[in-house]
């Protein structure tokens, strides 16, 4: 989804990083050379080792192109993985290019990075944590998350991976002569790959946790709902996204295809010529008929040059009847499903920031010179009401204008430019996020008795929440807040030994590191998460930020799920 690239001004730790001597190792693919480094954490040193730009599958390149990912394979000679490989073929947004250490991108750039706590050994094996970085399905890399602080912190191996992105990993015909996913597959193909073969680097193989952000948490929990993966992982962690959100999938994939080869001289009746065709040509002109031709590739979608926003995301995953046999609300209502069994049997933490609705301003920020307001002021109720709600409706509920008018109502405001503006923001996160983040947790706390269920509720700005700047009406932390403390971005020339942001960064990586090893979040010396009957079920309840209040929505929660019980009875 849409993302406002913050410049990275603070960081939470003092770091210092010292590349030393090279590592080899010997593995079940061949030998490899890493590197062995060294972090400081307020005066404390941590070693560890860091291997880069494993490939995991074949250059998707040519033939391979639009289809599944091949395993790679192993290697003949000393392969060096002392440098991270390019991104997969996307827009590089300069403020984020600036902190990659490879900033080319290419079609053959599925690779994944390891990190290690230095006292790892096949006789002392770790747990192991994938992330699945986020960004929309359209820009992110491996590269960009730094895994060593969670990893030393944690005492875990981090891995995180790259896959591709728009419409590289995402074409499709909705039949069988595209069906799309590749992205999904390579993130598959690299978890069975860290299942094979992470015992050569001292991990655990059967105590795997994926987990991920944003279009990230959409793909770990879409890649918990594929029976196929049964026993390549745990346990699974979903930050902002989940499986039955309306942005996880999308439903406009045949039409974008047709488009795409008609603007690239193939045949838009989509036959196996067009196929051949799209695979001859170079990536320059793919990527550019996809920036051309998608609301996604172009940040917003002006239909007749008006100022109506439309939030659906053109390129990402879509029932193929293969990755998903069916759509992600379906499978959660198939109780008795391969599908659902494996997502029971998962121990799961879900959960989201406090205004995940942030992203909707992603999209109004190209529009402010035309908008008949100031956003800085906030968003005035007609807009809303005229150019926001009846768009969404209309892209995901069938133009239904009794819905419309209930959503109009429910957030509408009498008040303030800037009471409205905040409204505007609760009601994308609640439909997007937070409603479909607790149906996700009562599907899997229904008569569960055998695997664990966790919320969390971050209220924590970070250096990912830039709309504090922009928009001074804004509250709380936005979308993707809680990654800085997970995986901080950047160095810091102070050692400040007590600070909050360092305490509350070093808790969260404990959370989640506790979790990856035994399925629950507390050990001695962290804060209890307490417990909270949340509709009908009960599962613990974080609030990350560390405080007593409940914050969870419960009456605009409640609001989606009357609405679409209504929607779908009708």
């Amino acid at each position: 989804m849409a993302f406002t690239c913050p410049v990275f001004l603070l960081v939470i730790f003092l770091t210092c990083c010292d590349y030393t001597l090279g590592l080899t190792l010997q593995t079940k693919l061949g030998k490899i050379k890493g590197l062995s480094n060294t972090l400081t954490i307020q005066g404390i040193q941590y070693n560890y080792s860091e291997f880069r730009k494993i490939p995991f599958a074949k250059p998707p390149v040519g033939n391979l192109r639009f289809e599944k990912p091949i395993k790679f394979g192993p290697w003949d000679e000393l392969h060096d993985a002392t440098e991270f490989g390019p991104s997969c073929v996307q827009y590089l947004y300069p403020e984020m290019a600036a902190y990659l250490p490879n900033v080319n991108t290419s079609e053959d750039c599925l690779f994944l990075n390891i990190y290690i706590p230095s006292d790892t050994s096949r006789s002392n094996k770790k747990s192991v944590m994938i992330w699945i970085h986020g960004g929309g399905y359209e820009f992110g890399q491996g590269m960009f998350t730094d895994g060593s602080y969670l990893s030393v912190i944690g005492d875990v191996i981090v891995v995180t991976l790259n896959y591709r992105l728009n419409i590289f990993g995402f074409l499709s015909t909705n039949d069988a002569l595209m069906a799309g996913n590749y992205g999904l597959w390579d993130q598959k193909l690299a978890i069975q790959w860290v299942k094979d073969n992470i015992e050569s680097f001292g991990g655990d193989s059967r105590s795997v946790t994926i987990f991920g952000e944003s279009a990230g948490a959409f793909s770990v929990m879409l890649q918990s709902i594929h029976s196929g993966n049964k026993g390549l992982f745990q346990r699974v962690i979903a930050q902002s996204g989940t499986a039955d959100s309306i942005l996880s999938t999308s439903s406009k994939s045949r039409s974008l295809t047709q488009k795409i080869a008609d603007s690239l001289n193939c045949d838009s009746l989509l036959t196996k010529e067009t196929v051949e065709c799209l695979k001859s040509k170079s990536t320059k002109d793919i990527y550019q008929a996809y920036r051309e031709h998608s609301s996604s590739g172009n940040m917003t979608n002006l239909k007749d040059k008006t100022l109506d926003i439309h939030l659906a995301l053109d390129y990402a995953p879509v029932v193929d009847r293969q990755f998903l046999k069916d759509s992600p609300v379906n499978i959660m209502k198939n109780r008795n499903s391969p599908e659902f069994n494996l997502y029971k049997s998962l121990d799961i933490i879900v959960g989201n920031d406090e205004s995940e609705g942030s992203l909707i301003l992603d999209y109004l920020e190209p529009l402010k010179k035309s908008l008949p307001f100031n956003i800085k002021d906030g968003i005035s109720s007609n807009y809303f009401c005229k150019h926001i709600v009846p768009q969404f409706v209309e892209d995901y509920f069938g133009d239904n204008l009794a819905l419309a008018l209930s959503i109009c109502m429910k957030y509408y405001s009498k008040g303030s430019l800037q009471e409205q503006g905040q409204n505007v923001v609760n009601f994308y996160g609640d439909m997007t996020m937070y409603m479909p983040a607790v149906q996700s947790l009562n599907s899997h706390a229904l008569r569960n008795y055998n695997s664990k269920q966790f919320q969390f509720l971050n209220k924590r700005r970070s250096v990912f929440s830039p709309q504090q700047d922009s928009y001074p009406w804004f509250k709380e932390a936005g979308h993707s807040a809680e990654s800085a403390y997970l995986f901080p971005p950047g160095q810091s020339s102070n050692n400040i030994e007590d600070d909050v942001n360092t305490r509350f960064a070093k808790t969260l990586m404990k959370y989640w590191s506790n979790f990856a090893k035994t399925g629950d979040v507390n050990s001695a010396g962290l804060p209890r998460w307490p417990t909270y009957n949340l509709i009908t079920k009960q599962y613990a309840l974080l609030d990350v930020n560390v405080t007593t209040k409940n914050n969870l929505y419960q009456d605009r929660v409640d609001f989606w799920l009357t609405q679409l019980i209504l929607f779908h009875n009708n």
